[in-house]
């Protein structure tokens, strides 16, 4: 082959990459052909789906929202028991928002890591 049709196929080869990488469809269809398979390996397979499947399926973000205002439910209810002040109430309120954001930014960070470590893999 000569220059000029090697040239040509590599600006073939480039643009054909940049194309793919501007697809807007492309994180949706990775979502679907995910749930997709694993859907498949649930019905295909002799595996029932379970509490613990329908919770890993759950995104890190919610999960940690969720545990994190659990949590700040508890020392809201449980402060008061100790502590026998007019404030204590709005301390315990403030836990409750307070934890739910710790938990949404530990979540959003733990489903950062799952990102990056599907893209490495592919």
């Amino acid at each position: 082959m000569t220059d000029k049709e090697n040239d040509v196929e590599r600006f073939i080869r480039i643009r054909d990459e940049q194309l793919e990488s501007r697809d807007p469809q492309k994180g949706i269809r990775k979502t679907h052909d995910g749930i997709a398979s694993k859907h498949q390996r649930i019905k295909g397979g002799e595996k029932k789906v379970t509490i613990l499947d329908m919770v890993t399926d759950v995104p890190h973000k919610l999960r940690g929202t969720l545990i994190g205002a659990g949590i700040g439910l508890i020392v809201f209810i449980v402060l008061p028991l100790f502590i026998f002040e007019e404030w204590v109430n709005t301390l315990g309120l403030a836990s409750v928002f307070i934890l739910a954001i710790l938990g949404f930014i530990i979540g959003q960070a733990f489903d950062t890591r799952d990102n990056l470590r599907d893209m490495v893999d592919k």
